[in-house]
């Protein structure tokens, strides 16, 4: 696997100017703080402009660096680089509120948002402690998936929703790794959040390399302003609007590698790779689409880059999160518990009648609150648990999904019992064979 440095001096070479622009303002050499914020600008000034089939080049870049190694520096020259592409109206400062973002999506549902110390929203979010940020990166994790549709928006001054329209939000967060890591727990790392993420992790071992101003070189001025001629003017984006497709110069590596990336993580059994690897193939087609030229070609040399940076950067990522969560015995310890919850509701529900177990049942045996719960709702995402109707104002839990069941039920009694086929379906129909198997 190739070092950082390799990554930052390989760039494809059409690419090769934004990292490389980045790198040289930066008051350390820090390859990955460069490379993350590269991506993350030119993604976001490519949404809406290009795509990949359905898939968008929008996306969540994290940058993990300890304060003073030039994270602030990268954020500004983000931000002459919208300038140079003549979509300065791309970046938007930390949205206070729900409603700051909804307001900024309003006037353009095309933003890079810089968001600084985003760790503290990890932190708030793991600590169910509340706060804007969290607050904020909720609404971004809903929006993460809807550049093909709309997102409905509270709205804070009339009960009417907002209505963005195809929103293309990209993220360029900052975070000490102590904030980052503070926040990290086994259900924000397995619940696909860390999966919408590309992170950046800098190594703080650099030395001074650059302390003069600079200036953006021409050539790369006007590769960036080409860019927004392509696909449909920047702005407001309609329904109707259709970005240009991105060509590869040899789609059969590129295919072949998403068809292999899409095995890969069907075949994870461990639960944080299961989950970091959920949108592994997505991200290494964002990543095509960053990597595109100025009219929407990706080169060979692009195609493999991308597969290598983004091995890179998943490694890290397990690595960091595993040390984080305690390594693999946390990890299996917590997979006991949930398994130990699983087959004393699969007992309970064996012994009762109507093959539910009381939700209150399960408390007393299980009596730390916050780890049942967690291990309950990984459960029920996995579709191995199932909530059932309330029944005296008490919840329930099932190993089958008893409600779709007393559904079938409530039909198979409308039928005709003189007709075969009503008899068929009983052999048929799985979940009445649950209810009437003796």
């Amino acid at each position: 696997m190739k070092t950082e440095t390799e990554l930052l001096l390989g760039c494809p070479a059409l690419f090769a100017a934004p990292p490389r622009v980045q790198h040289a303002g930066l008051p350390f050499s820090e390859p990955q703080i460069s490379l993350g914020t590269a991506f993350a600008v030119m993604g976001a000034l490519k949404s809406g402009h290009f795509a990949c089939g359905t898939i968008h080049p929008h996306a969540y870049h994290g940058i993990i660096a300890r304060a003073g190694l030039g994270k602030t520096q990268a954020q500004e020259i983000a931000a002459r680089i919208c300038e140079a592409a003549e979509q300065p109206e791309l970046i938007t400062g930390d949205s206070t509120s729900e409603a700051g973002l909804m307001n900024a999506l309003i006037v353009s549902p095309r933003r890079l948002i810089v968001m600084d110390e985003f760790g503290r929203a990890f932190e708030q979010m793991g600590q169910d402690k509340g706060g804007y940020r969290q607050e904020v990166i909720s609404v971004l994790l809903k929006l993460f998936s809807c550049a093909n549709s709309t997102y409905q928006g509270k709205n804070y001054a009339s009960k009417e929703p907002l209505i963005i329209n195809r929103p293309m939000v990209s993220l360029l967060g900052g975070s000490t790794p102590h904030a980052f890591f503070a926040g990290m727990t086994p259900r924000l790392a397995h619940d696909g959040m860390l999966s919408r993420f590309f992170l950046w992790f800098a190594s703080g071992k650099s030395q001074v390399v650059q302390t003069a101003p600079f200036d953006l070189p021409d050539k790369l001025i006007r590769t960036l302003a080409r860019i927004k001629d392509a696909g449909q003017p920047a702005g407001n984006i309609s329904t109707e609007m259709v970005p240009k497709q991105i060509t590869f110069e040899d789609k059969e590596s590129f295919d072949g590698l998403c068809v292999l990336f899409a095995k890969q993580a069907r075949s994870k059994t461990n639960d944080l790779e299961s989950a970091l690897y959920a949108r592994y193939r997505e991200q290494f087609v964002k990543m095509c689409i960053a990597l595109s030229d100025s009219v929407g070609v990706v080169s060979e040399k692009a195609i493999f880059y991308a597969d290598e940076l983004l091995e890179f950067l998943y490694a890290q990522t397990l690595e960091a999160c595993n040390k984080s969560l305690g390594g693999g015995e946390r990890e299996l310890a917590e997979t006991a518990y949930r398994e130990k919850i699983y087959n004393f509701i699969v007992a309970e529900c064996e012994k009762s009648s109507d093959n539910r177990v009381p939700s209150s049942s399960v408390s007393r045996k299980f009596q730390n609150g916050k780890a049942r719960q967690i291990a309950i709702d990984e459960l029920i995402q996995q579709e191995r648990v199932f909530v059932t109707k309330a029944l005296k104002a008490s919840k329930y839990y099932s190993v089958v999904d008893t409600d779709a069941i007393d559904a079938s039920v409530a039909e198979f009694a409308s039928l005709d019992p003189s007709d075969p086929a009503t008899y068929s379906n009983i052999q048929t129909d799985s979940k009445i064979q649950v209810r009437f198997k003796t």
